[in-house]
């Protein structure tokens, strides 16, 4: 990866290089998600790898997130494309990070405590949830926006999640931390732990 646009414009602008995909990648999700299934040789093991399988070997590569350690992604959209625009890059794929980790980390604050009495998943979150999606939703129409007011035929993907609630412990380093959101805030508010016997119907999954 090239790692900043500095270096991603040098790379991509080059008499070798400018003959390949331009390829930027925001957030650590495309590197994590699914997870490591088999080895590399077997098959790709996150999106990224399949990324490159299908994109022609080569490829020019920026990471727009500046930490893979921490949840906050602070490179924004509009930046990326403006910046491509006025170096005259040309961008293939815009890999967009799809508001996980705000989710995830938002979950303590939005998760109503533990009642058995609760059948349905809704029942589980405050009001809180549906300003932290809408914030998200806002988030991709400003990417789309944006994509449209600079670099307008540029593609932009974006992906699933897989439930990280059965992670079993997070990442620190001094002021940074990372995960696992899912599973802390279920823990911290008494939700039954998932159980393999009854996994469709355990509560913690569902909701």
């Amino acid at each position: 990866l090239a790692g900043s646009g500095p270096s991603f414009v040098t790379v991509a602008k080059s008499l070798y290089r400018r003959r390949y995909p331009n390829v930027v990648v925001q957030g650590d999700s495309w590197f994590d998600y699914p997870g490591r299934q088999k080895h590399f040789f077997y098959g790709p093991n996150n999106l990224h790898q399949a990324l490159m399988q299908i994109i022609p070997t080569g490829a020019n590569w920026w990471d727009s997130s500046v930490s893979m350690a921490t949840a906050k992604q602070v490179s924004r959209e509009s930046s990326v494309f403006r910046y491509a625009k006025y170096n005259r890059v040309r961008l293939d794929v815009y890999c967009l990070s799809m508001g996980g980790n705000d989710l995830f980390a938002g979950l303590k604050f939005i998760l109503k405590d533990y009642d058995d009495k609760n059948q349905s998943p809704s029942e589980c979150f405050n009001s809180g949830k549906e300003r932290l999606l809408q914030n998200i939703r806002d988030d991709y129409h400003k990417v789309l926006k944006d994509r449209d007011r600079y670099l307008p035929s540029v593609p932009v993907l974006a992906h699933c999640y897989a439930s990280p609630d059965q992670r079993q412990r997070g990442f620190k380093l001094a002021f940074l931390k990372a995960g696992p959101w899912i599973k802390t805030a279920f823990d911290a508010k008494a939700y039954p732990p998932m159980l393999t016997s009854n996994i469709d119907n355990c509560i913690r999954r569902r909701a």
